[in-house]
Parts: C-alpha cells; sequence; structure tokens
C-alpha cells in the first residue's frame, strides 16, 4: 500500500512538473525570451571562447621554442 502512494506521488510530480514548466516554456516565449538565444549573441560566445584558445596554443608554442635552448 505504501508502494502506491509512493508511485502515486512520483507520477503526480511529474505530471505536474510537465505542465509547470510547459506552462514557463509559453510565458517565455510571449516575453520573448527564447533558449537558442540570438545570432549576435552566439557570435559573441564564438569570439570569446576562441581568445583563450589562441593564446594558449602561442603560450604553448613559445614555451616549447624556449624548451629547446638552455635558457635560465
Amino acid at each position: 500500500m505504501e508502494a502506491v502512494v509512493l508511485i502515486g506521488g512520483v507520477v503526480f510530480a511529474i505530471v505536474a512538473g510537465y505542465f509547470a514548466i510547459d506552462r514557463l516554456d509559453r510565458f517565455l516565449s510571449e516575453v520573448g525570451i527564447t533558449p537558442d538565444g540570438d545570432e549576435e549573441e552566439k557570435g559573441a560566445a564564438g569570439q570569446k571562447k576562441g581568445a583563450p584558445t589562441e593564446a594558449g596554443v602561442c603560450k604553448k608554442q613559445d614555451y616549447c621554442d624556449t624548451s629547446g635552448r638552455n635558457v635560465l
């Protein structure tokens, strides 16, 4: 009997959560907020992510160039 109550509670939580998320999604869509973001935001995020990678490559390359020499 306890298992039925627990299973019923879990099913209720899943169904209530589904409807709550659905309503939240509709509300955010009406306001103009989308999970995908704008194209400008995607472009800016790509540039920010690319800059540290390029800097890291330069640092590794400089480190490799100086590792061949005995520089103190």
